[in-house]
């Protein structure tokens, strides 16, 4: 099994950083990262210009992560820059608790929210179960050793 260290570069995300100082400091600690012998990415959470991604990527010497995010470009421009992985960070997390929380407020305002009904169904979709199985009976889960 591959491991690989991801090394995160935060000066997107912290306000302490000046504006005109994050995208240096970035570099500066990406390539740190990844000139040490353990991280083989870099990962820039909270970067979400397409122009200032692919400077990133272009002077960053080694892979570069970033988060998929509703203000930033789409997932085909990442790939166009060049982009080594996304991540939808806990976005996915977030969107599943809202939906818990609005079906959950129709109900106790007794009301039927059929949308959130019919997404239920696909909770024991076959097609997903199946593909869940498979993965586990021939060890192809990312998560299985």
């Amino acid at each position: 099994m591959e491991i690989v260290i991801n090394a995160r570069v935060d000066v997107y995300l912290q306000s302490g950083y000046p504006p005109d100082r994050r995208a240096d400091e970035a570099l500066r600690r990406g390539r740190l990262y990844l000139g040490g012998p353990r991280a083989r990415r870099a990962s820039i959470p909270g970067l979400v210009d397409d122009t200032e991604i692919a400077r990133r990527v272009e002077d960053m010497g080694g892979p570069l992560n970033v988060w998929l995010r509703p203000n930033g470009p789409p997932l085909d421009a990442l790939h166009r820059i060049g982009v080594a992985r996304i991540s939808t960070a806990s976005a996915l997390q977030h969107l599943a608790a809202s939906f818990i929380a609005d079906f959950a407020r129709s109900l106790l305002a007794g009301k039927t929210n059929k949308r959130a009904v019919e997404r239920m169904a696909t909770v024991f979709d076959p097609v997903a179960i199946r593909w869940w199985f498979v993965c586990n009976q021939f060890k192809r889960h990312p998560l299985r050793t």
